[in-house]
């Protein structure tokens, strides 16, 4: 469920898009007919109560005046009268742009003050994408695919200085048991000795390691051989969305980005493709990080000036609330939206 920060920007877009100046000085009653009926009394409220919060305000206010630009500068929305809010709602795993507004059939998509790209899971990164197969849900822990042994052996040591809690000698069985709470609950009581500090953070760092280095030889290989395959077309589709946001329809992408307010036009997939094709896609472990780091060079090259972009991206995997907690992959990207040569910019 989005977070109320998070539909507070998309709130204070779509506000900025609709030419108000102060999103708290009008009743429901005309903002509703404005929202088509999409913006409820309830989180009406909720968003005035949460742009007026002093801590996160200048936020709020920058995202407004992100909508107002728009209206200004994009000429589909400059009479802009009424658009749609459909951040609440739950979108398929199958698509890859996230619809926050829509105005005149045209989607939009808020990001505020976030390098990341998406967030699938280590699976779905490395495995799915590149083999052009469909987003896969309930996969087991990404260690016990990149790095077994080494995670056999870091659970190992935690279960003995945990006085075992009558836990399975093996982390697969471990893992398919799903009761961790007791071994997380003994371990945050935990004061370990330096000894124990040193060897507990050796053993995860070997694991971490080992599991970006496996995620990367998994990508890479898996990628060789789709792309040797009948299915290079829809691999290769997989990966525009997975790191691009491209999907089947062209969209408006708006927010910040680093330190830059912006607005960019991300073209449909099939357009792109008629212009644009990839060069050299390549992934390659980080060991200089304290956790899983997974670099990415995905080169584009223009069909007929064969001019290129290498676009660089990194994947983050890590416990998502805590040690053998879920395991989450992030995805992030290294450059701004509107570097891309491909994406046209607004402002």
């Amino acid at each position: 469920m989005p977070s109320a920060k998070t539909e507070a920007t998309e709130l204070s877009v779509a506000f900025g898009l609709l030419g108000y100046t102060d999103p708290t000085a009008r009743p429901f009653t005309e903002v509703e007919e404005k929202f088509e009926g999409t913006l409820i009394p309830e989180k009406h409220q909720a968003y005035i109560e949460e742009y007026t919060r002093p801590r996160n305000q200048p936020l709020y206010s920058r995202m407004l005046n992100v909508g107002a630009n728009l209206r200004l500068r994009y000429p589909l929305f400059s009479n802009l009268t009424s658009l749609r809010w459909s951040g609440p709602e739950r979108q398929a795993a199958t698509i890859a742009t996230a619809r926050d507004l829509q105005a005149v059939n045209v989607p939009i998509s808020v990001k505020a003050e976030s390098r990341v790209v998406g967030n699938p899971s280590p699976y779905n990164i490395f495995i799915s994408t590149p083999q052009g197969s469909a987003q896969a849900r309930g996969t087991r822990s990404w260690y016990l695919e990149s790095a077994l042994g080494q995670y056999q052996a870091y659970y190992g040591y935690i279960r003995e200085i945990t006085d075992n809690l009558s836990l399975p000698e093996d982390v697969g069985v471990f893992e398919q048991s799903r009761n961790k709470a007791p071994l997380r609950t003994a371990l945050r009581a935990m004061v370990l000795n330096p000894q124990q500090k040193e060897t507990e953070e050796r053993l995860y760092l070997e694991m971490c390691h080992t599991a970006a280095s496996g995620a990367a030889r998994i990508f890479n290989e898996n990628l060789a051989t789709s792309l040797d395959s009948r299915t290079r077309g829809s691999v290769l589709e997989r990966i525009a969305k997975m790191f691009f946001r491209m999907n089947a329809v062209g969209y408006v992408l708006c927010g910040i980005d680093g330190r830059s307010d912006f607005a960019v036009l991300v073209p449909d997939l099939t357009s792109w493709l008629r212009e644009w094709e990839f060069g050299e896609i390549q992934s390659s472990p980080d060991l200089t990080r304290g956790q899983s780091v997974v670099d990415f060079s995905v080169i584009c090259r223009h069909k007929t000036r064969g001019d290129e972009y290498n676009a660089q991206f990194h994947a983050e995997v890590r416990w998502s609330h805590g040690r053998f907690s879920s395991v989450e992959g992030k995805l992030y990207k290294e450059f701004d939206w509107v570097d891309l040569p491909f994406f046209e910019t607004i402002f």
